[in-house]
């Protein structure tokens, strides 16, 4: 398993059909920074103070990187060349359970950019590194779209809730019995890992 970790690690990009997983570096302060204050559709806490301060975040988390906690990635949205999201594949060295985190994506992005990065996040979980759970994580009760998309997608159960946000878990068992359509149609795949 420790084999599979670092090549994660050293993988600075995971290519899929309609996105691409790039690891975050700090000139990526301001990208992080206007996805998680933007007004529309935006369901994450806003980042406080300024991209200075995101700057500093990044500082901790490049030690957090180091010490193989976790990976902050970018999203590059294919169809535009652009990168339109970020988000945080965490709980690493966990060997049962992974987790991800802080998932932000540009409201102009392409439609399927979020399904493919959030399938990404789950295929590296589940069948690279041959984690049993996803998560807890929380989904602001809110943000009907993204709980739609866990719906529809029939692998995330709500196993709890806290305040104004619900916890949402994904099973080995549901995943493999989902995402073979997932599959088919293109998504989640993850050169060079697969």
């Amino acid at each position: 398993m420790h084999k599979k970790i670092e090549q994660l690690f050293s993988t600075n990009s995971i290519k899929g059909k309609f996105c691409e997983l790039h690891h975050i570096d700090l000139d990526d302060a301001g990208l992080i920074y206007d996805l998680r204050n933007r007004k529309k559709d935006n369901f994450l806490r806003a980042t406080p103070g300024t991209i200075d301060d995101q700057r500093k975040y990044l500082h901790g988390y490049f030690e957090r990187f180091a010490k193989r906690e976790e990976i902050y990635y970018k999203i590059l949205d294919r169809q535009t060349g652009k990168f339109s999201g970020v988000l945080r594949f965490t709980e690493i060295l966990d060997n049962r359970v992974f987790n991800w985190q802080s998932f932000v994506v540009a409201e102009n992005s392409s439609p399927n950019v979020p399904l493919d990065a959030m399938l990404m996040v789950y295929r590296i979980g589940f069948e690279f590194l041959e984690r049993e759970i996803c998560g807890p994580w929380n989904v602001d009760r809110d943000f009907v779209r993204m709980i739609r998309i866990h719906d529809f997608i029939k692998m995330a159960k709500i196993v709890g809730e806290h305040g104004k946000y619900f916890l949402f878990v994904i099973k080995r068992s549901d995943y493999q019995n989902n995402i073979n359509k997932f599959l088919k149609m293109g998504y989640a795949k993850l050169a060079p890992l697969l």
